[in-house]
This record gives structure tokens, sequence and C-alpha cells, in this order.
């Protein structure tokens, strides 16, 4: 075993982690989530104006159509490759790509409506009747669930991940280009929901998070040196 490969297979399961205990005490300890929500905010009309006005639901539409069209393609590649012997190679690298994208919307979207936490624009700080509720406290008897925590629309970007480690042991420097890809996505789709009052910034810090780790037990469980026909497990 490379020590090189110890250490990375470390940062990949002990970063996210960390990561993830900055988010909740950033999130949980400081009002960030709702400085950032109340930029878009209109106090006089008691909603958040962005919501419905059209690029933004382009934006919306459009990005889960891109997430939806990567997935469609990672399939039928797969498909192809059963038949066509020039695609064969990708075959195993296409299904991880749609097993983690698919994955991540199923988890997360589970997650989300099993959660009391409710939408911003479901509040009463912002025009709703639903209290705040923090993450580990409790809603009110008799309230309705909010189903609305952790953040779907930014996990489907955060699927991305899967191309990190598509090449991860193929081309290091592919594969960063890649995370840092899904990276961005990911939090440009939780931007657009924060912006429109959908989320608060934790949501979708937390979907990247859970995703992240959704993809690497996939990744290490049934992939793993396993994506290309050539890829030895080198890490």
């Amino acid at each position: 075993m490379k020590p090189e490969g110890l250490s990375l297979r470390t940062k990949e399961w002990i970063l996210p982690f960390v990561c993830l205990c900055a988010v909740v005490l950033l999130t949980e300890l400081t009002p960030i989530d709702f400085a950032l929500s109340d930029l878009f905010f209109d106090a006089k009309t008691g909603s958040f104006p962005l919501k419905s006005v059209w690029y933004m639901k382009f934006l919306h539409t459009g990005g889960r159509a891109i997430v939806f069209l990567t997935a469609l393609a990672s399939l039928l590649i797969a498909l192809a490759a059963i038949r066509a012997v020039r695609l064969r190679p990708y075959w195993r690298a296409s299904l991880f790509v749609l097993v983690c994208i698919g994955g991540a919307g199923a988890l997360v979207g589970f997650l989300k409506h099993q959660s009391q936490r409710p939408c911003p624009y479901k509040t009463d700080r912002y025009g709703g009747s639903t209290p705040h509720l923090g993450l580990f406290e409790n809603l009110p008897h008799g309230v309705e669930y909010g189903n609305c925590f952790p953040a779907a629309h930014a996990a489907g970007a955060f699927g991305l991940f899967a191309f990190y480690f598509v090449f991860r042991d193929r081309d290091p420097v592919r594969a960063r280009r890649a995370l840092w890809l899904a990276i961005l996505a990911g939090n440009l789709y939780g931007f657009i929901q924060i912006v429109r009052g959908q989320h608060y910034l934790s949501h979708h810090l937390w979907s990247g998070v859970i995703v992240w780790y959704l993809c690497l037990a996939i990744y290490t469980l049934a992939f793993r040196g396993r994506l290309w026909p050539s890829a030895a497990a080198s890490a």
C-alpha cells in the first residue's frame, strides 16, 4: 500500500467530516442563514421577489435539466456499451455516474421528506406561519412537518462528484477539476434556491457533504479499481 494512497483516502473520509462540523457550528451558532436570506426578502410584500421571475425559474428548471441529461447520457452510454465494443471500456464509469446522480437525488429527497425543518418562505420570519427550527429542535405539537432539509435541488448538482471518482485513479488533474466543478455547481444551485427563499445556506451545504459520502461509499464498496478495464486500485 502506498503511503500517498492512504493519505488520499484519509482526506476523502476525514476532510468532509471536518467541513460538516464547521457547517453545523457556523449555521447553528451564528445567524448566517438568516443574514443571507434576509438579503433577498422584501419585508414590504412579505415575499421573496425573485422566486417567480422568469430567469430564476429558468435557472432552476435548467439546472434540473442539466443533471437529468447527464444521468440520461450515462444511462445511454452504459446500455450502448452492451453491444458496441468501442464503448465497452466506458460502461462501468457510466453506470457509476448514473448510480451516484440517481442515488443523490433519492437519498436527499428521502431525507428531505422526513425532515421537520421548514423552507424559509414557510417560516413566520418570512411571511409564513411555521416557526424556524434549529437542527436539534422539534416542531411544536400540531405543526406540520417542514419537509425542506437538506436541499434536493443542490443534491443533483453535487451528484457530479461522481466524475471526481471517475478520473481519480487515471488523471488526478482532471479529477481535481471535476471536484471543483461539482462544488461550484452544487453551490450555484444552492444559491439559486436561497435567492428564491426555498432553502437556507445550511440546507445545501449539508446536501454537499451527504452526497459526497454517498458517492465515496458507492465507489469504495462497489467500483473502486473497477471503473476502467485497465485501472488498478492504486490508492
